[in-house]
């Protein structure tokens, strides 16, 4: 029974008191956002695909587009799934930070973890479309354009699983009820709130051309800008929150 104990308190100074070591990894599990988002974006301009190319294009021009830019978008197929192997690590490495808050939902910290890999799992999945779309590229234009579709509007409507998991993490943010939390809380309202930015995906289904087409000025080039904020915001208060852990 001493040594259950004994375990038990040991476990609990580990928590209370990470070493250098661990934060260094649960600092380099923090970047593995920006460095699979990068890895992510690559297929694009390696594939003429900056913006994405555009889903009023009629078959023939479609298929075109592929055969000119088909090594291109190879190449790229491999970074979206580097992306894939790398994102569930962030998700990581946020539970690590967010489970040293006091009397934190231990549940909605592993599910918040739990979405990261989810998100690596569609990451994976769009790779494999996109891969299947220059496969054969001497197949009927109309299949090329069927594979494509599918390709882009997956790439474009994953936002919903994206933002499941900021709200996860808003809300263990609000959690903590210390004077000082483990992250701002202002922050938790901004991260609730940036997500709004991306709503452009969830119509892009129905539309071929304008701002809510999956390459238009809402749906691509706002979810964009928003995203792109929303990672600068949460790498640099993560790493923050990372160092201080000694701390608590």
């Amino acid at each position: 029974m001493f040594r259950v104990k004994d375990t038990i308190f040991q476990h609990n100074a580990v928590l209370a008191a990470p070493t250098t070591s661990t934060i260094t990894t649960t600092r380099l599990q923090i970047l593995c956002w920006p460095i699979s988002i990068l890895f992510l974006l690559i297929i694009l301009p390696a594939s003429g695909n900056l913006p994405p190319v555009s889903p009023s294009l009629t078959p023939d021009q479609l298929a075109q587009h592929y055969r000119d830019h088909h090594h291109g978008f190879r190449a790229g197929v491999v970074f979206v799934l580097l992306s894939a192997v790398v994102y569930p690590f962030y998700g990581i490495g946020v539970s690590n930070i967010l489970s040293r808050i006091p009397g934190v939902n231990m549940v909605m910290v592993m599910v918040q973890a739990a979405t990261g890999v989810v998100v690596g799992v569609m990451f994976m999945t769009a790779g494999i479309l996109f891969g299947a779309t220059t496969f054969r590229l001497d197949r009927d234009p109309v299949s090329i354009q069927l594979i494509s579709d599918i390709a882009w509007l997956y790439f474009t409507m994953l936002v919903p699983i994206l933002m499941i998991q900021e709200l996860f993490i808003s809300s263990l943010i609000l959690s903590d009820r210390r004077q000082k939390p483990i992250v701002p809380r202002w922050f938790a309202w901004a991260n609730g709130v940036l997500p709004l930015g991306w709503f452009g995906g969830w119509g892009a289904h129905c539309v071929l051309n304008g701002p809510m087409a999956w390459n238009g000025a809402i749906t691509f080039w706002l979810t964009s800008a928003s995203y792109f904020v929303q990672v600068i915001l949460c790498v640099v208060f993560f790493w923050i929150a990372a160092g201080e852990l000694e701390d608590e």
